[in-house]
């Protein structure tokens, strides 16, 4: 058996391997910025900063990658505000590192312009608002998009069946019980809906876009793919709850982030009626996507706690499924 499971490059020798790969002029700095979903490297070269994204081994295939690449590019044609890839000097985009465990996808992006906005303070909603108008100026150039095979399905089994079965393990027979019980009735609600479905950023919580005086970047591209749109307008409510119950000041921001989605881009009844069942799919599905991070993180992050936490925090929240449904 293989003792190693995740690599951690080393910054110094990547900075070396790096130099040879890009055009991007002497790299004065390179360190690991945080380990998360991906290995994520902050490099300084030519007076500019650079992030070099590194999938764990097993998490995405090449094809995958290539295939978010593309959607980017051609976001970036339609007009959108989105992070860029830059290409190596092969004309590729994608850097193969060889690893202990195995070969690892990397990409190298340009800096996100900006700065992540405050929820909090006088100017709390006015940035939901900000944030609600550029998701929906994202979605615009999303339309433009045609459905393909090759993106990810973010389906029925992609944000909440699959995140089930990863979660279960985590939990005590009465919790077992609850989420399983829990998931039914919101698969239900869900097939009741009829939603509209898109090329989707993934992940597009309320951390994922930067704003600067010339206005949004959006980054952060590694879950995208063809579903449903009620899902992704749930992901900024995510971001919003994630520590408490209703209250009337998540609330407040939850509203403002809609009314600067719909002074952009139409939102149907179906996929506005089914918001409160899809947060606590959103939280079940970066709750499963958290857990299986653990043998990289470590269970002191990410173990049998955090899954009884999802289960106390979707107690406080299911009420709303019968008062807006």
């Amino acid at each position: 058996m293989q003792l190693t499971s995740h690599t951690i490059f080393n910054a110094t020798a990547l900075a070396s391997h790096l130099k040879n790969e890009y055009d991007i002029g002497t790299i004065e700095s390179c360190h690991l910025w945080r380990c998360s979903v991906n290995d994520v490297f902050r490099l300084e070269a030519n007076g500019r900063q650079w992030w070099l994204r590194i999938h764990p081994y097993g998490w995405r295939t090449p094809s995958q990658t290539h295939t978010e690449i593309g959607a980017l590019l051609q976001l970036a044609q339609a007009g959108a505000s989105v992070v860029r890839p830059v290409a190596r000097t092969t004309g590729d985009y994608l850097l193969a590192l060889e690893a202990a465990e195995g070969s690892r996808t990397a990409v190298l992006f340009e800096h996100a312009a900006g700065v992540e906005v405050s929820y909090s303070g006088p100017e709390g909603t006015k940035n939901a608002s900000r944030y609600g108008c550029a998701a929906a100026k994202l979605h615009d150039a999303c339309d433009t998009l045609r459905a393909s095979a090759q993106y990810m399905r973010i389906d029925l089994d992609f944000i909440l069946l699959d995140p089930i079965r990863k979660i279960i393990p985590f939990l005590g027979a009465d919790e077992r019980a609850y989420l399983l019980g829990l998931s039914i009735k919101l698969t239900e609600l869900i097939q009741a809906h009829t939603l509209t479905t898109g090329f989707c950023h993934g992940d597009l919580n309320s951390s994922n876009i930067h704003f600067s005086d010339n206005g949004p970047c959006v980054f952060d591209f590694d879950c995208s793919g063809w579903g449903w749109r009620a899902f992704e307008l749930a992901a900024f409510a995510r971001g919003m709850t994630w520590s408490s119950g209703p209250t009337p000041a998540n609330q407040a921001l939850i509203s403002a982030y809609f009314d600067g989605y719909r002074s952009q881009h139409t939102v149907t009844a179906d996929d506005f009626s089914i918001q409160s069942a899809m947060l606590l799919v959103q939280r079940i599905w970066v709750t499963a996507l958290h857990l299986s991070m653990a043998s990289r993180i470590g269970s002191f992050y990410f173990g049998p706690p955090y899954a009884v936490k999802l289960i106390e925090w979707l107690r406080l929240w299911e009420p709303e499924l019968k008062s807006r449904n």
